[in-house]
């Protein structure tokens, strides 16, 4: 992506205080966080085509329009962390005579950007079909200003200041449940995650952002010693209702905790200074079928209200849906801001672009800054630098 599309999909971005998933038409690349992107040469070079959509794409679909993917050009492949896709090869069976079982043959599932040309990957046969899916291994979670991403991928902003509901699972380990709120402060004309707390069973763990590295276990507060971790190994240091929490102190502004469930599938809490990030990594529908929050239904993503049926549409009205009501568990040690039934306080959209406009710090910059960013969260992290007019703000990425 050349520096004027970049610089004017962060411009868009600005305007419209959310993030858009943007369709490309063949011979352009996806955007980088949803849909799958084939090159005709290796190493990502050559023409790309943009696949942007989950489902599956037949040997026929691809060589049509819009797509028009001549015969055995795919060499090298890039995959965003929200999706997967698998390559079919020429099967013995064929399209024409079994419609029925158009994919067939050995196939190569790609979960990161793979370059079909190196040895380890090598493709030596013609593609008969792809099928893009979503990988929700590690596509959700929120961070930074604050920028929330689905269970399926897709990213949006709310910037409401009040405590919400990220996650809420009644029927989490057959009833045991599982809830995690997170609270947002304001920032000059923005807010960010300042605290996350988790409930699981009966047992509460709550992380603060800032220097002093807080953390609360059912509403007591932790020992700072017991952060210390010598040979930069995580150590254990509590548990909830049996599910062990470790600790990375990673430096003096970034902490770490993990909440193990099983094997990989574990929450992750992090701070950088006073921000907080929440991220859910390989999860299943044996732990999290059925959830719903501001991260949306499992595993589609769909906004639903808290009815469970009604597909919200506006952005700030689902953020509103999702605040903590009075009914709810209290995951916090103190009672703070904005409260049900009082409304989230909401920056307007002219005040924080007002702000934005005065920022000391030029795209060009703030992209250097991010340059270590993953290419699906990139965007989020420049809107936050330009934001904050720091450059240091990439830190929490």
């Amino acid at each position: 992506m050349n520096t004027t599309k970049f610089a004017a999909r962060v411009l868009s971005l600005l305007s419209l205080l959310i993030v858009v998933n943007v369709i490309a038409v063949s011979g352009e690349e996806c955007d980088g966080v949803t849909g799958v992107t084939v090159y005709t040469e290796c190493n990502y070079q050559g023409s790309g085509v943009c696949f942007p959509k989950t489902g599956n794409y037949s040997r026929s679909v691809m060589e049509s329009s819009p797509y028009n993917v001549p015969q055995d050009t795919i060499k090298s492949v890039k995959v965003p962390a929200c999706n997967s896709v698998r390559l079919w090869e020429h099967g013995r069976r064929n399209q024409q005579t079994n419609p029925n079982r158009p994919f067939d043959g050995k196939s190569i599932v790609l979960e990161e950007d793979t370059d079909l040309c190196t040895t380890e990957t090598y493709w030596s046969t013609e593609i008969s079909g792809l099928n893009v899916m979503n990988n929700p291994k590690t596509c959700s979670g929120v961070q930074g200003d604050p920028h929330f991403k689905t269970w399926n991928g897709e990213l949006y902003d709310f910037h409401g200041v009040c405590d919400l509901v990220l996650l809420k699972n009644s029927e989490f380990e057959n009833g045991l449940g599982m809830y995690m709120h997170i609270r947002t402060k304001r920032m000059r004309m923005w807010s960010y995650v300042s605290n996350a707390a988790i409930q699981i069973g009966k047992d509460s763990f709550e992380v603060m952002g800032g220097g002093e590295h807080k953390f609360w276990r059912n509403g007591v507060l932790g020992r700072k010693e017991r952060l210390q971790n010598e040979g930069n190994e995580m150590i254990q240091i509590s548990t909830l209702s049996g599910y062990p929490v470790y600790v990375d102190q990673v430096s003096d502004k970034s902490i770490q905790f993990v909440i193990n469930l099983h094997r990989e599938e574990k929450i992750e809490i992090g701070t950088w200074n006073s921000f907080v990030r929440i991220n859910f990594d390989n999860t299943n529908s044996n732990h999290f079928e059925g959830s719903e929050g501001l991260m949306g239904s499992f595993p589609s993503g769909v906004k639903l209200a808290r009815d469970k049926f009604t597909v919200m549409e506006g952005l700030d009205i689902f953020g509103q849906e999702w605040q903590v009501s009075q009914s709810e568990p209290k995951l916090f040690h103190n009672i703070e801001g904005p409260q049900y039934p009082t409304q989230c306080g909401i920056p307007s959209s002219s005040e924080m672009r007002r702000r934005l406009s005065k920022t000391s710090l030029s795209v060009e910059t703030a992209k250097r800054a991010c340059n270590d960013v993953h290419t699906d969260i990139i965007e989020m992290c420049v809107f936050d630098v330009l934001a904050t007019s720091s450059v240091l703000t990439a830190g929490a990425y």
